[in-house]
């Protein structure tokens, strides 16, 4: 027999009294012990984990930590030559040859190519517009209901972009080569600088002919056509003053840079106008002009 340690009463071996003292020591011992063991093995599990985190850690971090710099460094120059293109292009229409003789001058050559770029997507949009509406015509009845006979919208737009980018490669070309022969001090970035200022009056009336596009395709069309005249009077005085070619000279140069613009139209013409012909159209005929007196 046992005899219990805090009332005194009579108990059997291994028992536990029933009385409060020994009832509150049964319910503080057990869980203590166990609660130490739970506690004990979670801080070493934790430890070991941080072990390995800690082992692992070096060879993951830098590459992720690279990456993740490089992409928010592209990610702010971008951001940045945005809002320089914009700012720009609203500078350049308040003051057309202060702030454009002062891109030239700066040779932000960065900027000129986003003039460039803002006005090859203007110009694929008004394409987009154009090919549009020859579909309607197309589709117009029931003997052109095919998707056969109809013009791709996104290949429109991709050809037109990459057309009007040449076009503008093939101008800065030809500035390059006239101020060569007329023995002039402007390099290729200033060259793109005048292009882009020349872009600037090119995209403004771009935008004018979408908006009067929608009110009415014709006088859409007939406006666009005012996009060239206002590119050149925008560039105009870039090129009197900051080529180094004298103002005589310069006339001379530009209306043969013009002529010249002609051929390559001409030749971006012969070869890019098939592509946008719909597939159904192009079977049975053999050329470009049987195309066209398909429509006579």
């Amino acid at each position: 027999m046992a005899f219990c340690m805090y009332c005194g009463k009579q108990i059997e071996e291994g028992e536990t009294c029933n009385c409060p003292e020994s009832l509150a020591r049964k319910a503080t011992d057990t869980p203590t012990g166990m609660n130490d063991m739970n506690t004990t093995t979670s801080v070493e599990g934790l430890q070991n984990l941080n072990q390995m985190n800690g082992q692992n850690q070096p060879e993951m971090n830098p590459m992720y930590s690279n990456n993740h710099a490089q992409f928010e460094q592209i990610k702010q120059k971008s951001g940045a030559l945005v809002k320089d293109v914009f700012a720009s292009w609203i500078s350049i229409l308040k003051a057309p040859i202060t702030a454009g003789k002062q891109m030239v001058q700066a040779k932000k050559f960065q900027t000129g190519i986003g003039l460039l770029v803002l006005q090859a997507l203007l110009t694929g949009i008004f394409g987009i517009l154009l090919c549009s509406g020859v579909n309607d015509i197309l589709s117009f009845g029931s003997y052109f209901h095919s998707s056969d006979i109809s013009i791709n919208l996104f290949l429109a737009f991709l050809l037109t972009v990459i057309g009007s980018l040449l076009m503008s490669a093939a101008r800065v070309g030809l500035l390059f080569g006239g101020i060569k022969i007329f023995k002039g001090t402007a390099d290729w970035q200033n060259l793109v600088c005048i292009c882009g200022v020349r872009a600037v009056g090119v995209s403004l009336v771009q935008i004018v002919s979408i908006v009067l596009y929608f009110l009415n395709p014709f006088y859409g069309v007939m406006f666009f056509v005012f996009a060239s005249a206002t590119g050149v009077i925008f560039s105009l005085p870039c090129i009197l003053e900051c080529t180094g070619v004298s103002n005589d000279k310069s006339i001379y140069m530009m209306i043969a840079i013009a002529i010249l613009l002609l051929v390559v139209l001409y030749i971006l013409y012969q070869i890019g106008l098939p592509m946008y012909v719909p597939k159904g159209m192009k079977d049975g005929f053999n050329n470009i002009s049987d195309i066209f007196r398909y429509f006579r």
